[in-house]
């Protein structure tokens, strides 16, 4: 069985010395900028009242991921290393994977809470999956885990994590129609904001990610052809039109400096964005497979 551990807020929850600490030890250099940035408290404006936020990580700064793998590293070291052999893990940043006999994945998991306390992190049960064939008891704090039997539902950061050309383009679509209506619905009323949004949501970065978990040719053309349709339907509302028209998307999808307003077709860089994502991130994938002759252990990335 799997259970997938989610951390509750944990990019703001995490305590900043933690971070610095392991920075200094790792890349003093960069330890003077990141006790400027974080040593002190940073004030947040909600409305008109103004928090002093002293713990967490800046999002949207280029330094947050690594210093919140940095913080976090040593305790999921030191939580995993005296492991039993029959309990693997994969961990990227806040998000975690536990694979074993579900007795000894439960007493991993809570041990694990106890030691993510001393840096200010908790795990939020109610969100932790349970990925399991057949429907199984549970007790203690994974009495509240959701437990999921299809594995056509099975993720892993936003990524299937089953077989089948169908899972993978299932599960994209159904997002990426998800966030082209949300864009819409936003669009009635700032249609700024969502423009900023659909160049944001679907830039060269983001089907670089989508295309991970896609294995072929045809599977990708036909995934690329709907996130196109459904970031054509978002421009729509947008512009307040009732369908966009071909050579106005063509339009569209130039650069700004060219007159357009620098939307990325999917189906015009998917290509590019496989290359790439093969040939930079191919023989880290294939060394994360779980084998029967093979164990993962802990692996923070």
């Amino acid at each position: 069985m799997l259970l997938k551990l989610d951390i509750k807020n944990a990019f703001n929850s995490i305590l900043r010395d933690a971070c610095l600490d392991s920075l200094t030890d790792i890349a003093p250099s960069l330890a003077s900028y990141a006790e400027w940035m974080l040593r002190t408290p940073t004030p947040v404006i909600w409305h008109q009242r103004v928090f002093q936020c002293d713990c967490g990580v800046q999002q949207g700064s280029p330094l947050a991921p690594m210093l919140f793998a940095l913080g976090i590293h040593p305790i999921l070291q030191e939580a995993f290393e005296n492991t039993p052999s029959t309990i693997d893990t994969i961990w990227y940043l806040d998000d975690g994977i536990l694979s074993g006999p579900i007795q000894q994945v439960t007493q991993v998991a809570v041990d694990l809470e106890a030691r993510l306390k001393r840096i200010g992190l908790t795990l939020n049960w109610r969100k932790c999956e349970l990925y399991s064939p057949t429907q199984k008891p549970l007790l203690g704090p994974l009495s509240s885990v959701q437990q999921l039997t299809d594995m056509s539902k099975w993720t892993y950061l936003g990524a299937p994590i089953t077989d089948g050309p169908s899972v993978c383009y299932e599960t994209t679509t159904a997002k990426s129609q998800l966030v082209c209506q949300r864009i819409g619905v936003l669009a009635m009323k700032h249609p700024q904001y969502a423009l900023q949004l659909l160049k944001m949501c679907t830039g060269a970065c983001r089907a670089e990610y989508v295309l991970k978990s896609t294995t072929n040719y045809d599977e990708a053309t036909k995934l690329t052809q709907h996130c196109a349709n459904a970031m054509k339907e978002a421009l729509a509302k947008i512009l307040g039109t009732p369908a966009v028209a071909e050579d106005t998307w063509i339009h569209a999808t130039l650069p700004v400096k060219m007159g357009g307003i620098g939307i990325r077709d999917p189906q015009d860089i998917w290509p590019a964005c496989a290359l790439a994502n093969l040939t930079t991130t191919g023989a880290t994938a294939a060394s994360l497979v779980l084998t029967p002759t093979s164990s993962t252990r802990c692996k923070p990335h």
